[in-house]
C-alpha cells in the first residue's frame, strides 16, 4: 500500500475523477487496480529472481569448491595408488632377487626371511660402516676375546650374515668407482680397439681388455725402474700382457704357459707384431719340478694346472688335455743365469702361493716389482701378502682391481720394493 501511496495520484478531468500512476492515466479505477497488480507482481518477480541470483552464485561457489576438494581427493587417491604400486613392485623385486639368488620357489617361510632383510637395511648399513672402520679389527679382537670358539663362530656368521643383508638391499653390487671406471672402460673399448687390434697391437685367440685399459696398474715411477731390467710373465696367456709390458724395458720377458693353444697364439702374435725381446716358454710354474696334467673347462680358453679345486670356478667340470712340464722360477733363473730381475707376473688359476715358494730365492735376491692374482680363491687372497711380507725384504703393497665389471676377478696384490 506505500506503493501505491507513492505511485498514485488522483487528477480531475472535466466532470470526473481520474486515476494517473506512472505518468499513465486511467479512466476507471478497476483499470487502475488490475495494472497495479501487474506492477506488484513485476516487483516480486524481481525481488525473487535476485534471491535466485544469490542462491545460484552461492550454488556455483559451493560446487566450485566441492570440485576443488574432489580434485585434491582424485589427486591423493593417485599418490596412493603410485605409492601401493612401487611397494608392490619393491616387494616383487626383493622376490626375484631372492627366488634367483636362492633358485628356489617362493614360500612364506621365504616371505618372512626377505621382510627380515628389507627390516634391517638400515642396520645392515651401520655393520658395513662398522666393517670399513680403520679400527673394525681391533674391535671385532676385542669383542671376540675370551668366546669359545663355537661362539666366535656364531658372531662372525651373524655379522657376515648383516654384511649379505646390506648388499642384498643395494640396486648394484658395484660401488660409485667402479660404475665410473665401467664407464670408462667403453669410452676405451671404442677408441683403443678395432676388433683385434689394441693399442696399437695386433693379436689374436683372445686378449684380456682390463690390461691395456690399466695398464696393469703400472706407475710411470714403475715403468721407470723396469727400464733396464728382465721380466717374468706366469701365465702369460696368448701373450696379451707379455706384449704390453714390452714396451718398457730394454731387456728381455720370459712368458711362460703351459696350455699349447695358447702358447702356439703368443708366438704368433709375437712374430705378427714383430716385437724382439719376448721369449716364450711352453711350461708350467710350481714349487718343484715334474710332468703333471692340465685342465680346462669348456666354455673359457684358459688352463689350470695340477688341481682344478684351486680354480676360480671350481664346480665347473675340468677335462685333462694333456701333460706339461712343470719347473720353478728359481731353477728357471739358475740354470739360464739370469740376473737384474725387475718385475714378476703371477697368474695362474689358484696355483699362485705354489709358484711363489719356487720363487722366492729370486724374490730375496732381486727384489722384483710382483704383480699377484689373489681372486682365484679365498685362500689367496687371505694368505699370499703375508707370505711376502714375512720375507721382510722392505715392500710396499697395494690392491687394486683391475676388471671394473668384475665382482672380485683380477684383484691383483702389487708388491713395489722400497729403495
Amino acid at each position: 500500500m506505500a506503493l501505491r501511496r507513492k505511485i498514485i495520484r488522483i487528477i480531475r478531468i472535466g466532470n470526473k475523477h481520474h486515476y494517473k500512476v506512472f505518468g499513465i492515466t486511467f479512466k476507471r479505477f478497476s483499470n487502475f487496480s488490475r495494472f497495479l497488480k501487474l506492477k506488484d507482481n513485476e516487483y516480486k518477480l524481481k525481488k525473487n529472481a535476485n534471491k535466485l541470483k544469490v542462491k545460484t552464485k552461492k550454488l556455483h561457489n559451493e560446487n566450485k569448491e566441492l570440485k576443488n576438494k574432489n580434485n585434491i581427493i582424485q589427486t591423493n587417491l593417485l599418490a596412493l595408488e603410485k605409492t601401493n604400486q612401487d611397494l608392490n613392485e619393491a616387494f616383487q623385486r626383493e622376490l626375484t632377487k631372492y627366488s634367483d639368488y636362492e633358485n628356489r620357489s617362493i614360500s612364506f617361510e621365504n616371505v618372512l626371511e626377505i621382510n627380515q632383510i628389507i627390516q634391517h637395511k638400515k642396520n645392515s648399513k651401520q655393520f658395513m660402516e662398522m666393517y670399513l672402520d680403520n679400527e673394525f679389527e681391533d674391535k671385532f679382537e676385542r669383542m671376540t676375546q675370551n668366546l669359545t670358539l663355537k661362539d666366535k663362530k656364531k658372531y662372525k656368521f651373524l655379522f657376515s650374515r648383516m654384511l649379505a643383508i646390506y648388499f642384498m638391499n643395494k640396486s648394484s653390487i658395484f660401488n660409485k668407482k667402479e660404475k665410473i671406471m665401467q664407464e670408462n672402460q667403453e669410452v676405451f673399448k671404442e677408441n683403443m680397439i678395432d676388433g683385434n687390434n689394441i693399442c696399437g697391437f695386433k693379436i689374436e685367440n683372445g686378449y684380456d681388455i682390463h690390461s691395456f685399459f690399466n695398464d696393469m696398474g703400472l706407475t710411470q715411477k714403475d715403468k721407470e725402474f723396469l727400464k733396464n731390467k728382465n721380466m717374468i710373465d706366469i701365465g702369460a696367456f696368448t701373450g696379451d700382457t707379455a706384449l704390453l709390458l714390452s714396451k718398457y724395458t730394454n731387456k728381455k720377458i720370459y712368458a711362460f704357459e703351459p696350455f699349447i693353444d695358447n702358447f702356439m697364439a703368443m708366438e704368433n702374435n709375437i712374430k705378427s707384431n714383430n716385437v724382439k725381446n719376448i721369449v716364450p716358454i711352453h711350461k708350467g710354474i710350481s714349487n718343484n719340478e715334474k710332468t703333471a696334467n692340465i685342465f680346462m673347462y669348456k666354455d673359457y680358453t684358459g688352463a689350470l694346472a695340477i688341481n682344478p679345486e684351486n680354480a676360480t670356478f671350481p664346480d665347473k667340470e675340468y677335462n685333462a688335455i694333456s701333460e706339461v712340464d712343470i719347473t720353478t722360477i728359481d731353477s728357471f733363473v739358475e740354470e739360464n743365469n739370469l740376473n737384474d730381475i725387475g718385475l714378476i707376473k703371477i697368474d695362474i688359476e689358484g696355483l699362485e702361493q705354489k709358484a711363489i715358494e719356487g720363487s722366492l730365492e729370486t724374490i730375496k735376491k732381486f727384489r722384483p716389482i710382483l704383480l699377484i692374482s689373489i681372486y682365484h680363491n679365498a685362500s689367496d687372497f687371505l694368505e699370499v701378502k703375508p707370505i711376502i711380507e714375512n720375507l721382510n725384504l722392505n715392500y710396499e703393497f697395494s690392491i687394486d682391481k683391475e676388471r671394473p665389471e668384475s665382482v672380485i676377478g683380477e684383484t691383483m696384490l702389487y708388491c713395489r720394493p722400497l729403495h
